[in-house]
């Protein structure tokens, strides 16, 4: 009797574990987003400032391959 109830018990936390891991995972996925956003618009500001130094500087294009 008692097996079977630690049986039941370990079968249920095992498929909550899962869940858990979800919804914790999505929460992460949204941060990692979120500051993944907030570095690639510093840096567009960073090359939007840096752009006119460098073409005063004598700086010629060079092209992307």
């Amino acid at each position: 009797m008692l097996s079977r109830k630690l049986r039941s018990g370990a079968i249920a936390a095992m498929l909550a574990i899962p869940a858990t891991a979800t919804t914790d995972d999505s929460v992460d996925k949204a941060k990692v987003s979120r500051v993944f956003e907030q570095l690639k618009a510093e840096n567009k500001l960073k090359i939007k400032t840096l752009e006119p130094r460098r073409k005063a500087a004598g700086h010629r294009d060079i092209p992307v391959q």
